[in-house]
C-alpha cells in the first residue's frame, strides 16, 4: 500500500504538496495550495532576524499518512525545534521532519527557531486532525443516539434551585396538537450558576406537586449541558404526551412521555444539547460564512438528518458530537472518535474557534 506524504511549507508563503510514494519517483507533485505572490516586504531592512510564523492552513490526514513540515524563512534561524503533539517523532531539530501522526486526534504544532541572541516560539492548536479513515457518505441516522455517556446524571450541574411564582397566561407550543396554545401554566423560576434564570412552565394538566417535580428535574438535567447553550434561552415549556423535545423560540420544549424514554435509553442530557443547540447556536452560526465554508470542506455531514435538513439541523446534529470528541473523548468508543474526526474535522475547527463556554463539561 502506497503511502500518502504531505508536505508543509511554513512561513510566509505555504505550500501542501501531495505526491505518491510509489514507484515513480522523478514524478514532479502538484502545488494544491499557494500563499500569497508577495509574502514578505522585500526591502532588506524589514526582513526579520528570525519568525516561526504559522501562515498555513490547518491539515486532515489519514493515519498512514507521512507529512514533511518545512520552514523556509528568510532569516538568519540557527535552529528549529518542532514539537510535534501526537506524533512521531515527537519533536524534531530537522529543518524538514517526516512525521507520521498514527493515531486519531486532534493535535497541535510548535515551532521554536533562533540565530542565537533571537528566539521565537509560535505553537498551533488543532493543526493536525488523524483519522483511519474519511467517510464520504453520513455514517449515522442521527446524533443524539450514538453514546449514553457524553453527559450522565452523575454530572455535576450548574442548576441551583426552584422557586414556584404562580400562576399566569402564557403561549406556548404544544407537539400534541402542533399549535400554539393560550394557557395558564404554573410558573417556576429556576436558578443557575452564573446568573442565570429560566422560567419553567408547566402545563396546568398537572398539580402544584407534580409541576414543582418535574421543573426540578428536568432544571437539574438542563444545568448538566454547556452554559454556551443557555445563551438565548429564557423559558421551558414542559407538557405531557410521547412527543419529541424541541428548541428554538428561546425555549426548551419538553414532553414528559418522551422524556421518560429518552432517560431510559440514557441520552436525556445529549438530547438536550441538541435542542439547546438549536436555540443559542442556530442564529449565530447555521448560515455564516465559516459554517458554510466547514460544511463544503468536510467529507460528510455526520448523519443523513444533519444531510436532509442542511439548515435547520447539521449545527445541532455536530455541536453533539464536536463536544463528545473534544471534552468527551475517554467517554466515547475508540471507533466513534474516529468516526468524528474522519467526518467532519472542519466543523471541530470551527467550533473550536467559537470559544464556547462549555462549562460544566470538562475533559
Amino acid at each position: 500500500m502506497n503511502k500518502t506524504l504531505t508536505i508543509i511549507m511554513l512561513f510566509f508563503a505555504l505550500c501542501a504538496i501531495t505526491v505518491s510514494c510509489g514507484d515513480e519517483e522523478n514524478d514532479q507533485p502538484d502545488v494544491v495550495i499557494e500563499g500569497d505572490d508577495d509574502p514578505i516586504d522585500q526591502d532588506t531592512n524589514n526582513i526579520p532576524t528570525v519568525n516561526a510564523d504559522f501562515p498555513y492552513s490547518p491539515i486532515n490526514i489519514l493515519t498512514t499518512d507521512v507529512t514533511r513540515f518545512t520552514h523556509s524563512a528568510i532569516s538568519s534561524a540557527a535552529s528549529w525545534t518542532w514539537t510535534f503533539e501526537g506524533g512521531s517523532p515527537a519533536t524534531s531539530t530537522d529543518m524538514e521532519p517526516m512525521v507520521i501522526f498514527s493515531t486519531p486526534g486532534i493535535y497541535s504544532v510548535s515551532l521554536t527557531i533562533d540565530d542565537g541572541p533571537n528566539e521565537e516560539i509560535i505553537t498551533d492548536l488543532d493543526y493536525v486532525i488523524a483519522a483511519h479513515a474519511h467517510s464520504d457518505e453520513p455514517p449515522y441516522g442521527g446524533t443524539i443516539f450514538l453514546s449514553p455517556d457524553i453527559i450522565t446524571e452523575n454530572d455535576h450541574s450548574t442548576f441551583i434551585e426552584v422557586e414556584y411564582i404562580g400562576t399566569g397566561l402564557r403561549t406556548m407550543y404544544d407537539r400534541r396538537v402542533n399549535t400554539w396554545v393560550e394557557l395558564e401554566p404554573h410558573l417556576i423560576n429556576a436558578t443557575f450558576e452564573n446568573d442565570i434564570t429560566l422560567e419553567v412552565q408547566v402545563n396546568p394538566e398537572f398539580n402544584v406537586n407534580q409541576a414543582m417535580n418535574y421543573a426540578e428535574f428536568y432544571s437539574s438535567a438542563l444545568g448538566r449541558i454547556p452554559v454556551a447553550l443557555f445563551e438565548d434561552a429564557k423559558t421551558v415549556w414542559i407538557h405531557d404526551g410521547v412527543e419529541p423535545f424541541g428548541g428554538g423560540n428561546n425555549n426548551f420544549l419538553i414532553h414528559v412521555g418522551q422524556g421518560d424514554q429518552y432517560i431510559i435509553s440514557g441520552i436525556l442530557e445529549e438530547t438536550l444539547v441538541h435542542e439547546g443547540a438549536h436555540t443559542s447556536l442556530d442564529d449565530d452560526h447555521a448560515d455564516s460564512d465559516g459554517w458554510r465554508s466547514a460544511q463544503d470542506n468536510d467529507f460528510a455531514f455526520i448523519s443523513r438528518y444533519a444531510r436532509d435538513f442542511p439548515d435547520r439541523e447539521d449545527v445541532a446534529e455536530s455541536y453533539l458530537c464536536v463536544l463528545a470528541a473534544t471534552q468527551r473523548r475517554d467517554r466515547i468508543s475508540d471507533d466513534l472518535f474516529n468516526v468524528i474526526l474522519g467526518t467532519m474535522p472542519e466543523r471541530i475547527r470551527y467550533f473550536n474557534d467559537q470559544n464556547l463556554n462549555e462549562y460544566p463539561i470538562t475533559p
